[in-house]
């Protein structure tokens, strides 16, 4: 298995999920998207308001000043008509060079939200997809976020993922569509060739075959309301034969085409499979199919642990278990139920970690790494990165250059130290799952330090650029949360809870000489 060489980035892995749902073919030339402004246009704004209150005033200026200019000059949401192959071209390039930040992540999935919703034309199958999409992204990043992916085993930890992770959201969703028996559903779903199975065991469960269906479609040609039960041609339509076909290999077949072909096996069904039953399993089949497309064409199998699923089947609500974590941290105080969630998603993802801990995918259980969330709230700081080194068989470069890093603030030598750390930024990005808050931790105390003893031009040099590299990519896999701005006062938003204590804790670790110098 050499397919997979690295952990693919988010803008690898979205452009992943925007191939599953097969949104590029039978492509419109144009598409008038309802989009919010920018970051970028609200701190432009934000910039003329400031001038505009100084030309005004000619004197000392309020907040409250301000607050009526930016309220006059915030920008509006805005229709924008764009081709859906620039869209496409846009998922290319986020591939190819990832996103930035999460403000351009997160502006740009509501392009794909709305093409989402102008692929899949029935509401209540856009939806499904749209959850598809977000749920698909957000477990991504969770997974990159808990796990220290050891480098000998990324493609099958990747594979592990698609395979039980990601394909789990996809039989999630369809099930809350569906009144049948959800084993059957997820048997199905897990299946090697799954619009295959499911048109085989639809067909079958009402005595008919994939031979009548072809029929059907030759007769239907002629006589638009032809039944199955009232076949007499032996002719078959070598079109729809020739789909079905593309059923059980590792071919893409269009949306329109694929629900064009199976549509009347509906008629067969029992009265409770409708519309939305019918077409929620359909698409969900088209989705596994398509993710078994790329796992072959990245030399990965399509093998499926029938002891571990994770999100659980059927349950609600999706969100991931490290969401209903933040989420709990949020609410200050909250109630039994909340606490009885928190507590059940804590004992899901350490069922999740020793899972792959079991298939020998990840590192976390080599000195007992801490979680993202006690590196957050409790003592994980005080985790050494140099003993835990000794017990690795292979020794990542960026572990080399973090302890390269600690070894120069030992001696003095934070410019130096500097240097190692931005190596270590550069190599740790998608391994170093909740170690990632530990290094956050040493940046952000080594540039706090350094800010207070070094001239505007020499933190700039040195220590600006690595404080950005460090945040940015901890809010884009959602180690931070972003509390945003608010759109009408173009202020930033009141920190979140979360955010309160990070910046807290990195003011008592620099108190406490957690990054002293000689």
């Amino acid at each position: 298995m050499s397919g997979i060489k690295h952990v693919p980035t988010l803008g690898e892995f979205h452009k992943v999920v925007c191939d599953s749902l097969g949104l590029w073919s039978d492509e419109k030339l144009e598409t008038t998207f309802h989009v919010p402004a920018t970051e970028k246009e609200r701190r432009q704004a934000l910039q003329a308001s400031f001038s505009l209150v100084e030309n005004n005033k000619q004197g000392e200026v309020s907040i409250q000043d301000l607050l009526n200019a930016t309220r006059q000059l915030a920008p509006d949401n805005k229709r924008i008509s764009k081709q859906l192959k620039t869209i496409r071209a846009y998922v290319i390039q986020y591939a190819k060079n990832n996103f930035s930040t999460i403000r351009e992540f997160t502006e740009f999935q509501k392009y794909m939200l709305q093409v989402i919703e102008e692929r899949y034309p029935q509401p209540e199958i856009a939806h499904l997809a749209q959850n598809y999409y977000l749920n698909a992204l957000e477990y991504y990043r969770e997974w990159v976020r808990e796990f220290v992916i050891d480098h000998g085993a990324i493609p099958e930890t990747y594979q592990y993922f698609v395979n039980n992770v990601l394909k789990s959201i996809v039989i999630s969703l369809v099930s809350h569509h569906a009144l049948g028996d959800r084993d059957w559903l997820q048997q199905t779903l897990q299946d090697d060739w799954p619009m295959r199975r499911l048109i085989d065991e639809l067909l079958a469960n009402a005595g008919s075959s994939v031979y009548k269906l072809c029929q059907y479609h030759a007769e239907a040609k002629a006589n638009k309301d032809v039944e199955f039960a009232g076949l007499q041609g032996r002719s078959v339509d070598t079109a729809a034969k020739q789909v079905i076909e593309r059923f059980s290999r590792f071919t893409r077949v269009k949306w329109r085409i694929y629900l064009q072909t199976i549509l009347p096996v509906q008629k067969l069904t029992p009265v409770e499979c409708d519309d939305a039953y019918f077409n929620a399993s359909a698409l969900g089949a088209f989705i596994v199919h398509n993710l078994n497309i790329h796992l072959n064409d990245n030399q990965c199998e399509p093998l499926w642990d029938k002891k571990f699923s994770y999100p659980l089947l059927g349950v609600t609500p999706m969100e991931s278990a490290s969401e209903v974590i933040d989420y709990t941290v949020e609410q200050g105080r909250p109630d039994a139920e909340q606490w009885m969630l928190f507590e059940m998603a804590q004992v899901k993802l350490n069922e999740y970690k020793n899972v792959l801990d079991s298939y020998d995918l990840i590192l976390n259980r080599v000195d007992k790494i801490p979680t993202a969330f006690k590196f957050v709230y409790e003592e994980g700081e005080q985790f050494s990165i140099t003993e835990w080194s000794k017990s690795l068989t292979f020794k990542p470069s960026w572990v080399e250059y973090w302890i390269k890093a600690q070894n120069a603030i030992a001696i003095g030598e934070p410019i130096i130290a500097a240097k190692h750390y931005t190596e270590v930024l550069r190599g740790a990005r998608y391994s170093s799952g909740p170690l990632w808050m530990l290094l956050f931790f040493e940046v952000c105390c080594l540039c706090q330090k350094a800010n207070r003893e070094l001239t505007e031009e020499q933190f700039d040099t040195y220590y600006d650029p690595l404080g950005s590299l460090v945040t940015s990519y901890a809010k884009l896999l959602g180690y931070l949360p972003d509390s945003g701005r608010n759109p009408n006062t173009l202020m930033p938003n009141p920190l979140m809870i979360k955010e309160k204590f990070i910046a807290e804790k990195v003011q008592k670790l620099l108190k406490c000489g957690f990054f002293q110098t000689p």
